[in-house]
């Protein structure tokens, strides 16, 4: 049986926290946008993001000896210091190009700068093709 509680009443999360002795764990989430006045800008653009990526893919291809082809959509957040977090296969097919789609985006640099809201660092979601 599952208990919804209501935290939009100040006593009710007060009284939560004196029982429990800790603060929700949904409370510490951080708002995820996909769009914001200002995007995060990757190192020398998307032209070198796209290029990156491009690269990547033939390195792994011929190290690894892959012949499958197939698109991969990854999803990751780009955090408020412009690093890309929670990498995660948003449509897959097949479980060794999945794993290679998100090596991809792991081994990227950090963003330059992070998206913006008001001038305020915050996270941007992205959901990205890899083609192989």
């Amino acid at each position: 049986m599952a208990i919804h509680v209501d935290f939009s009443d100040d006593t009710l999360f007060a009284s939560y926290y004196r029982i429990n002795r800790r603060i929700p764990s949904f409370c510490n989430e951080k708002k995820v946008y996909y769009l914001v006045e200002t995007m995060p800008v990757f190192p020398g653009g998307e032209k070198v993001l796209k290029s990156s990526i491009h690269e990547s893919i033939c390195h792994i291809k011929q190290s690894k000896n892959i012949h499958k082809r197939g698109k991969v959509s990854i999803q990751f957040d780009v955090n408020e210091i412009g690093k890309a977090d929670r990498i995660r296969v948003a449509k897959g097919i097949d479980e060794e190009l999945d794993f290679f789609a998100q090596e991809i985006i792991r081994s990227l640099p950090n963003w330059e700068s992070p998206g913006k809201i008001r001038e305020k660092p915050v996270v941007v979601s992205f959901t990205i093709p890899i083609e192989f």
